[in-house]
């Protein structure tokens, strides 16, 4: 059943088994998984199934006081969320990305990468690929294996890193409408989550307060789940004062603190003594005809330990001469979006580019890219700094009256040493060669002006051991709230380096499981 928000009375009262706040990569897990096993599950949603009509964008925005964000291009107010942006990337994140780092200062995550192993193959499949078992070399093909090895590099410095594209992307709308047709899955469209509801003692949310259509009315369930984005879910958190002038969750001022990204962008370039061909570098066509796979280098775990670096990756990607491209998120979501969210500037950049150009022929055309010069372009780890972080904004409420929330990412000075060293050592000792040579290396002053956001909201609702270390518990569970749960990117106790977008989905089926587990 769908349901338009917008059309309930203000008497309206809804109840379910659960409630789950958010459709995006978390949420639809959530309710999917949830719904599928014949749960009670009522979905809320901000959108509806074209998105947030203009009249309604001041409900859910945001206020930047930090650097650069690029919000209303990475968010998608509507039912999928921001799996209606997704490129199709789906990687898990690596083993050293769970563990203590002590040689940056990490205790690490509360789980370990084996507990989200079962739960990463079933996101995998439930995304539309293989088993996450497809992104090692041994499950591929004999020439695919033989594609990896186009470019040179010493493999004691520097390690191959798979990442799987599927395209077109799977898209969670589709499916959600589907259960909801099908009276599996009850969708309350166009509906803002205000403020959540408590008992008395604090440790129970007994109602969420939801907006529509100018009305204001209760939803009641057993569970609430929050999973409205690493923006949107401190916000409810700390609007939720009712009991509490700290807000939900929030004993430790840990709520909205440890915002990341994953700073992003080109940096150095490589000329080629002898143009060739590196598919599996640019995009490799596996069976199927619609899993794609590329390959990207990042330092050994042994030596991001000696070098006191995080975990990195970088892309080798095609030019046919040698100068950047300046690294813009609206250019990068052109493969979702089309071309109506840029600039006439922005257009005009992308003719007056032939790296760009030849990219997107490449791309679309299904060319076999040339590599005369490969761009080095940048995934990196942001490091968690609690003055990176999100508040409620003091100045700007939406329609509702609520504040909205601040965003405030910053980056420490940390982040850019290490990235200087990482460099340092990819280029010295892991990218020396014959068959090639760094052409320019940039200066980091460079990397720092031009740095973009990768649009990965993560970490201001941390897992934890303690709750003086996070919001959430191993479980998901808000610290001290029985029946309050979060899943999105705003439990990520680090950032690693990988697409979020699978190990969301594979907490969101996790966290399904254990909430039908514990209801038995």
């Amino acid at each position: 059943m769908v349901i338009d928000g917008r059309a309930v009375g203000t008497d309206f009262v809804v109840e379910s088994a659960y409630c789950v706040v958010g459709s995006g990569m978390g949420g639809a897990a959530v309710a999917y998984t949830l719904a599928r096993a014949g749960q009670d599950v009522l979905l809320v949603e901000a959108g509806n199934v074209n998105g947030l009509p203009p009249e309604r964008h001041d409900s859910v925005t945001a206020e930047i006081t930090g650097r650069p964000f690029g919000i209303p291009v990475t968010r998608s107010i509507s039912l999928g969320g921001t799996s209606n942006l997704w490129h199709g990337n789906s990687n898990p994140l690596e083993e050293i990305d769970f563990e203590p780092r002590p040689w940056l200062g990490l205790a690490g995550w509360p789980i370990r990468r084996k507990d989200l192993d079962p739960f990463y193959d079933r996101a995998a499949q439930m995304l539309g690929h293989e088993e996450c078992a497809g992104l090692r070399p041994e499950a591929l093909s004999a020439s695919a294996r033989r594609a990896m090895k186009a470019i040179d590099f010493d493999s004691s410095i520097l390690q191959q890193k798979l990442m799987e594209y599927r395209k077109p992307p799977h898209l969670w709308q589709k499916k959600l409408l589907e259960l909801a047709k099908a009276g599996q899955l009850r969708c309350l469209l166009n509906t803002c989550a205000l403020e959540l509801i408590s008992n008395e003692e604090g440790n129970r949310i007994i109602a969420l307060k939801a907006g529509a259509g100018g009305k204001i009315f209760r939803i009641k369930a057993q569970r609430f789940i929050l999973c409205a984005g690493a923006l949107e879910t401190p916000r409810l958190l700390l609007n939720s004062r009712s009991r509490s002038p700290e807000g939900i969750g929030n004993d430790h001022d840990m709520v909205g603190r440890f915002l990341m990204d994953h700073p992003t962008g080109p940096f150095s370039m490589l000329r080629f003594r002898f143009p060739l061909r590196a598919p599996a570098y640019s995009t490799l066509s596996l069976p199927g005809g619609f899993r794609h796979l590329r390959v990207s280098l990042t330092l050994r775990p042994e030596h991001q330990a000696a070098a006191a670096v995080p975990n990195h990756y970088f892309m080798i990607r095609p030019c046919i001469a040698g100068q950047h491209i300046r690294a813009d998120l609206r250019l990068s979501f052109i493969g979702t979006r089309g071309l109506r969210d840029l600039s006439v500037g922005q257009i005009a950049g992308i003719f007056g580019s032939p790296n760009l150009l030849y990219r997107i022929l490449v791309a679309r055309c299904r060319l076999p890219a040339i590599y005369r010069y490969g761009e080095l372009f940048f995934m990196t780890e942001q490091l968690p700094n609690s003055d990176s972080r999100t508040r409620l904004s003091p100045k700007v409420r939406d329609r509702f009256g609520y504040p909205v929330a601040s965003v405030h990412w910053q980056l420490h000075s940390r982040d850019f040493t290490s990235f200087e060293t990482f460099t340092r050592l990819a280029f010295d000792k892991g990218l020396r060669s014959r068959q090639h040579r760094i052409e320019a290396v940039d200066r980091i002053e460079d990397w720092t002006k031009h740095l973009t956001s990768a649009a990965h909201h993560l970490g201001t609702a941390r897992m934890s051991d303690s709750p003086s270390g996070g919001v959430v518990d191993a479980q998901l569970q808000v610290f001290g709230v029985n029946n309050l749960y979060v899943c999105d990117g705003s439990v990520f106790h680090t950032a690693g380096s990988a697409n979020p977008s699978l190990t969301i989905t594979a907490l969101g089926i996790r966290l399904a499981n254990h909430l039908m587990e514990k209801r038995v």
